[in-house]
């Protein structure tokens, strides 16, 4: 009796060990089929736990850096060899479904330049302030950012300029005396509206992305990628007010005491690229400091699809460098993308 007790004892084990060698099988090859990164460990253990004396103790995941994915992410679709783009960084992102067709080292940390008015703008507008509200530009303001060569719209020191009009200033000739009046005018300080600005990157979930300032300009602690910048301004074109504004090429201001006529504004770049080579680029914001290099957040509009295509780090000494990455990538997307290929 003893001895077929001690049989079905160890039928019993045989049994049970097979179901999880088979179970541990299954889901290793499970792993494999859906490309996860992972791989099934087997821990070793001892005492009154282990049922099987020295067999297996407990079967887990070993991660190595993070969980596993939710949902498969997108395949990148467009192909970019040595040579095809001029940017350091690139992302291509398609609206309709949130597909990423193209990440070219988009997630480095790298220098945004005025792409960082793109925050500048959502955050005045999520704020709040009246849009008819009147800003007057200070003329320690201007010195100071005469001095650091900054970018300006053009207005003058005493001008009292409503908010909706500093808006198109951020946006269109990407002035900075506009970005800190809208700061002051928002917060308080230039200080308090950039922890606001921050505050929208981590809601957000922009996890490469910090910002020191309102403008842009070059601060080594400012830093953004070419994925986070492409993810903000998707988010961004969800508001109706910023869209307005994003997708205007040519606006003038109400009249201000230097410019009784109303400020003339105007997105170049835009302008440029829709008249000479590519009417399906809606809109752009451009970025340049000499840390930064040449960076561009475009809206595209191809074959009745909308993407967001953001370039970052292209050399100044290059001509068309705006034109070049974006002819490439509306060449690309205009016929059928293909799978990624291994390069």
């Amino acid at each position: 009796m003893n001895r077929l007790v001690k049989d079905r004892h160890l039928i019993t084990n045989v049994i049970l060990t097979l179901t999880l060698l088979a179970l541990f099988a299954s889901t290793g090859l499970a792993a494999y089929l859906l490309g996860l990164e992972y791989l099934p460990g087997i821990w070793w253990g001892e005492g009154d736990d282990d049922p099987f004396g020295s067999a297996f103790m407990e079967s887990r995941w070993i991660v190595a850096d993070s969980p596993p994915p939710l949902a498969p992410l997108p395949l990148t679709s467009v192909y970019v060899g040595e040579g095809d783009l001029l940017s350091a960084n690139a992302y291509l992102l398609r609206l309709s479904d949130g597909g990423v067709l193209l990440d070219y080292d988009a997630g480095a940390r790298v220098f945004p330049a005025s792409l960082t008015k793109i925050m500048t703008a959502l955050v005045v507008i999520e704020s709040g302030i009246d849009m008819e509200e009147t800003v007057t530009i200070s003329r320690g303001l201007l010195t100071r950012l005469e001095a650091e060569d900054a970018s300006t719209a053009g207005f003058g020191a005493g001008d009292s300029v409503k908010v909706r009009d500093l808006l198109y200033g951020v946006i269109l000739p990407s002035g900075a005396e506009c970005s800190e009046a809208l700061a002051v005018a928002v917060a308080g300080s230039v200080g308090d509206f950039v922890q606001m600005m921050n505050t929208t990157a981590y809601r957000l979930e922009l996890r490469n992305t910090n910002f020191s300032n309102p403008t842009g300009l070059h601060d080594d602690s400012q830093f953004s990628s070419a994925r986070d910048m492409a993810e903000l301004l998707r988010y961004a074109m969800l508001n109706e007010t910023f869209r307005s504004v994003f997708l205007t090429k040519d606006y003038v201001s109400a009249p201000t005491g230097r410019h009784p006529q109303g400020l003339a504004m105007q997105n170049r770049v835009a302008k440029n690229l829709a008249v000479a080579l590519m009417p399906e680029v809606f809109s752009c914001k451009t970025g340049y400091t000499r840390q930064a290099g040449i960076c561009l957040a475009s809206y595209l509009i191809v074959g009745g699809e909308e993407y967001i295509f953001v370039t970052m780090g292209a050399p100044r000494d290059i001509d068309d460098v705006y034109l070049h990455d974006l002819d490439f990538i509306a060449k690309k997307i205009s016929r059928p993308l293909h799978p990624l290929r291994e390069g």
